[in-house]
């Protein structure tokens, strides 16, 4: 008989950012050895309000670069970082790669025996 363990999806556990962006906050502060005292709560509230769809790594993600760009000793997070990109998988389906050699280039160039390498 096997357990299975399942964690809730971040966006679910609203109440736990405040505890994971002070764990994250100070980790990464020790390790740039840069003193972070407080986190704005405007900064804080909007974490709170954001859907997660990265999960906890995007707000590892987050802090990282938060402590990371920070000047002072209060961790404030740019709300440019917690806008949601759409996939790239539903965006417009990008172009063929152009071939910018001329076709006479193109003719008159033999095939090339693919089992050869193109670093010789």
């Amino acid at each position: 008989m096997s357990s299975r363990f399942t964690c809730p999806a971040l966006r679910e556990r609203l109440e736990d950012i405040p505890l994971l962006v002070n764990y994250f906050a100070a980790r990464l502060a020790a390790r740039t050895e840069k003193q972070i005292t407080q986190i704005e709560q405007q900064s804080l509230s909007a974490m709170q309000q954001y859907s997660w769809p990265g999960n906890v790594r995007e707000l590892q993600n987050v802090i990282e670069r938060c402590v990371i760009l920070t000047t002072d000793e209060v961790l404030r997070v740019d709300s440019t970082m917690l806008v949601h990109e759409t996939p790239l998988a539903t965006s417009a389906p990008a172009a063929p790669a152009a071939d910018f050699r001329s076709e006479s280039a193109n003719r008159n160039r033999p095939a090339r025996d693919p089992r050869q390498s193109l670093w010789t």
